[in-house]
This record gives structure tokens, C-alpha cells and sequence, in this order.
């Protein structure tokens, strides 16, 4: 009887061990089969909002974690040099945040999107050749240099005013494509800021604002109205 119970202290401990391995499998496959999605239905969310197949990417990867006390997804990969990184709530596949960081973003927007923000950059290089017109020699005849004043005001009026000199889009321009991308209109949210910035010799528009807990920031291209970046984040 002495020798039944004289079980080694190592014995015990491995025994332990595997219970805890197994405890830890067992929740965790309980956590898995308890609503929350698949790692292959984090990614097709992510894919879908970025509109991109998962050939036209690389280094895709979900990683399931706990973030205060609620599972979700970390989803990231590659496309034309943009780097893509959401979070997806694991119960319902909702998507928390997105952030898209260089590359030309424009392209991965939306068809009906698209159309809108081809629009102001369209206007752009019409703004641009209006300019370039303007700049006749001095030589012109009085008449044709006053036939050309009113399309100079027309396209400071166009561009919103002062922001438009020198080919700069404009901050409304630059709200436009920002609303455009987001598909709101401007009565549906609060702007916060909306100012003309320099990165690297690039001038850009740095346009943030609300709609309802949601808070969206967008870095974008003065002189072509090209979405540089932008990232969409619940208050």
C-alpha cells in the first residue's frame, strides 16, 4: 500500500502537463466551433473590402488574438506596393480597422467609386491645361488676353479659391475624394481636419473626419487627388 501511493514528484508533474496541453486544446477548439469565423473567412473579408483576388496578392496571413476581452483577426498582405492591414471582429467577421499604406490605392477602389474620384482628377488636368493656356507671351493681343481672364477665375473657383494655385487640387477637392472613397456624403459626417501638408517634397492633403464612431483619416495627393492613404478606426 506504502508503494501505490509513493508516486515520483516527476510523474506527477508530466501528468499535469498533459492535462493542461489538453485543457488548452480543448478550449480552444471550443472557442473555434463557438460562432467565431475561420482564418480562410478573416482573409475573404479583407480581400473583398480591398476588392482584390487572393492571386493579385502576397504574404497573406491571418493571426487569430485576444484583444480586451474579444477575439479578432489581424489580416495583412501585399498589392502593387500597398501594404494592407485590417482587423476583423472574429464573431461576425465585421471589419474594426483598416489601414492601407502606400501604392496607388485609388485603383483597389470600388467601379462606382472610382468613376467619382476620376472625376476630380479629370477636373484637375482641365485646370491645368486652362492654366497652361493663360500663360501666353506677353506679345498676345489685348483681346485674346481678355478673353482668357474669365477661365482663370473659373478655375480658381473650381479648385476652391487659393488652395488651387500651382496645380493644387484644393482642400475640397480633397474632401470630395476622401467622401467619394468612403461612400458618404458630407452632411452625414463631422470633419475635424482638412490642411495642406508636405511629405518628402509632396504636397498633400491630410483629411479626417467622423461618422458616428467611426473615424476615418485620409493622406491625399494635392496636385493629382490620388489616395495616398487612409485608414478607418471605431472610436
Amino acid at each position: 500500500m506504502k508503494k501505490l501511493f509513493s508516486t515520483p514528484k516527476r510523474a506527477v508533474i508530466s501528468t499535469l502537463c498533459i492535462v493542461a496541453v489538453v485543457l488548452i486544446a480543448a478550449a480552444g477548439a471550443v472557442l473555434l466551433g463557438n460562432g467565431l469565423i475561420s482564418k480562410a473567412e478573416a482573409k475573404a473579408v479583407a480581400l473583398a473590402d480591398a476588392g482584390l483576388d487572393e492571386a493579385d496578392v502576397s504574404a497573406l496571413r491571418a493571426r487569430l488574438e485576444l484583444d480586451d476581452g474579444r477575439f479578432l483577426y489581424e489580416v495583412d498582405f501585399y498589392n502593387d506596393g500597398a501594404e494592407y492591414e485590417y482587423q476583423i471582429q472574429a464573431r461576425d467577421g465585421d471589419i474594426i480597422s483598416r489601414d492601407i499604406d502606400g501604392g496607388p490605392v485609388v485603383q483597389n477602389i470600388p467601379a462606382g467609386v472610382q468613376g467619382a474620384a476620376s472625376g476630380v482628377q479629370d477636373t484637375v488636368v482641365q485646370e491645368e491645361t486652362a492654366s497652361a493656356a493663360s500663360e501666353e507671351p506677353a506679345t498676345a493681343a489685348p483681346e485674346t488676353a481678355a478673353q482668357e481672364e474669365p477661365a482663370v477665375g473659373a478655375s480658381a473657383a473650381a479648385g476652391g479659391g487659393a488652395d488651387n494655385a500651382g496645380g493644387d487640387i484644393g482642400a475640397d477637392r480633397a474632401k470630395a475624394v476622401a467622401l467619394a472613397h468612403a461612400q458618404l456624403n458630407e452632411g452625414d459626417v463631422r470633419f475635424v481636419k482638412t490642411e495642406l501638408d508636405h511629405d518628402d517634397g509632396r504636397a498633400e492633403y491630410e483629411v479626417e473626419f467622423y461618422y458616428g464612431k467611426l473615424e476615418y483619416s485620409y493622406t491625399i495627393d494635392a496636385v493629382t487627388g490620388s489616395i495616398l492613404e487612409y485608414d478607418v478606426d471605431r472610436d
